[in-house]
């Protein structure tokens, strides 16, 4: 694994189905990475698993599902030939799964958000002979939003396009764009309220405004500034018309912590981390968490959710809402009404 990919440390860890996670971890947001993959078989046959020299048996045993990943279809990967062994293996498969949990809860969850990652293969994989990845491009970007829509009827999905055409109509402003949209609460706009989107999912770009994997550029472009007929949220910069979502990972260095308050007050979406890979929990440092906790961001990722998971290391490190609650009242704008008990009303 080494020879591969340097960082194969960082990959020390695993998820439960996501089911699992939904049902029995109190996890509230997902996470995905995505790789194009149009025509079907470019990522069936992982380069991990042929510079390991496994034997046919090994591969049948092992492999990963042959039909799904000859088929054309997002996959879902966490290291394209390197890290390949995610829980589910394309992206409608895994929505799928969440829609069939969130069915069997009679829609009575609060909303989850699913970050999206949009991936390209790492160079020095591609050099040792694993695949090209294919280029994440308006037409790619298009069939991610059918797969969605594949997957979740209207009613089951919260969108830029709904978020504006609630706050026209609270305001009265036809022109809004959708950043204003959601900063106009205290007109009756802003985001939806927990009893009009229960049971619904939404979806935020995990990748970076500027990042040299233009994603977001081309989601948007074609006079669709404000994600206009879009499934997901970029993630944005204030001051754009796009910007609804922001991700700050870092809750711990200088200020962030105070300007990720900032941002949540003023009515972002944001997003922080509560730890980096493996190294954090090996120094058992619980600052980044105890920041992330308390900044107020709506969610905060983690790859240790549930206790045990950390155990291998010697270490009982795990990330949970106090109580093991699945969701509480925002620590830094919950109106004064809000209880936490009942945000979401069936047992784990």
């Amino acid at each position: 694994m080494a020879s591969v990919d340097p960082r194969y440390e960082d990959y020390f860890y695993s998820h439960a189905s996501v089911t699992g996670q939904l049902e029995h971890q109190s996890v509230r947001s997902l996470e995905f990475d995505l790789y194009a993959d149009t025509r079907g078989s470019l990522y069936a046959d992982p380069l991990i698993r042929r510079l390991a020299n496994m034997s046919e048996s090994d591969k049948s045993h092992y492999d990963l599902p042959h039909r799904t990943m000859q088929e054309p279809g997002t996959k879902v990967l966490h290291i394209a030939d390197a890290d390949v062994g995610t829980i589910c293996h394309t992206l409608v498969d895994c929505l799928t799964e969440v829609q069939a949990w969130s069915r069997s809860k009679n829609r009575q969850h609060v909303p989850i958000p699913i970050l999206l990652e949009f991936k390209m293969t790492e160079p020095g994989i591609v050099d040792q002979g694993g695949v090209r990845a294919e280029k994440w491009t308006v037409e790619t970007l298009d069939m991610v939003d059918a797969e969605i829509r594949s997957v979740f009827d209207d009613d089951e999905l919260i969108t830029p396009d709904q978020i504006r055409k609630q706050a026209q109509e609270a305001t009265g402003k036809q022109d809004l764009t959708l950043e204003e949209a959601i900063l106009s609460s205290a007109d009756g706009g802003g985001w939806p309220t927990l009893s009009s989107c229960r049971g619904k999912v939404f979806f935020v770009m995990d990748n970076e405004p500027t990042h040299p994997i233009q994603i977001r550029e081309p989601y948007r472009s074609g006079g669709r500034e404000n994600l206009e007929g879009r499934v997901i949220f970029t993630n944005s910069v204030p001051g754009e018309p796009d910007a609804a979502f922001i991700k700050r990972n870092d809750p711990l260095t200088g200020d962030n912590k105070r300007e990720i308050q900032d941002l949540v007050a003023k009515g972002y979406f944001i997003r922080t981390r509560a730890d980096e890979p493996i190294q954090m929990l090996l120094r058992n440092e619980t600052d980044m968490r105890e920041a992330a906790l308390a900044s107020g961001a709506h969610v905060v990722s983690t790859d240790w959710p549930a206790v045990g998971m950390s155990a291998r290391y010697s270490s009982d490190y795990v990330v949970k809402l106090p109580g093991g609650k699945t969701a509480r009242c925002n620590p830094v704008n919950a109106p004064d009404a809000c209880d936490g008990a009942v945000l979401e009303d069936f047992r784990l």
